[in-house]
């Protein structure tokens, strides 16, 4: 009965192997963010299937109050929670789901909050299954222009 947990599993998520969508942004707001300007503080944070969604705002808040953190990349979310933590945080997002879990009925991806501007973005599909159930897995990618400095101006001197 235990070999037959993955055979199962095999079939309850969907990959969505389309490199150009689907994508969710935010319409950008603030660019200004808090903190040095010579740092940058990054948080990865998963928040497993999208559920306690109360919860992980109330600890990234906890958190922003102590740390001012310019990123925040999170694992295992889906469009409504990503819109529901962001607009608790008052921040931009990327949300590139990877797959449709039929089971929760919901999609799952990787999504990147920020106070700054978002750019250049996209999905990037690995070229590895895993071997369990076959599944592909994917990276969001994103330029965050953080602190309004342009990265070109910094090469020119």
């Amino acid at each position: 009965m235990i070999s037959l947990v993955p055979l199962l599993s095999c079939h309850t998520l969907k990959f969505y192997g389309d490199a150009g969508k689907p994508i969710f942004t935010s319409v950008p707001g603030s660019t200004v963010a808090t903190g040095p300007a010579d740092s940058l503080n990054v948080v990865t944070f998963n928040i497993k299937k999208a559920r306690k969604i109360q919860l992980a705002i109330t600890e990234m808040q906890r958190l922003q109050s102590t740390t001012p953190v310019d990123i925040y990349l999170l694992q295992e979310m889906n469009e409504e929670g990503v819109q529901e933590i962001a607009g608790g945080l008052g921040l931009n997002y990327l949300y590139i789901p990877f797959s449709y879990d039929k089971a929760d009925k919901k999609d799952i991806g990787n999504a990147i909050l920020t106070k700054g501007a978002i750019q250049h973005f996209g999905k990037l599909i690995l070229p590895h299954a895993k071997w369990q159930n076959r599944q592909r897995r994917g990276v969001t990618v994103g330029e965050v222009t953080i602190h309004e400095k342009d990265p070109g101006a910094q090469r020119s001197h």
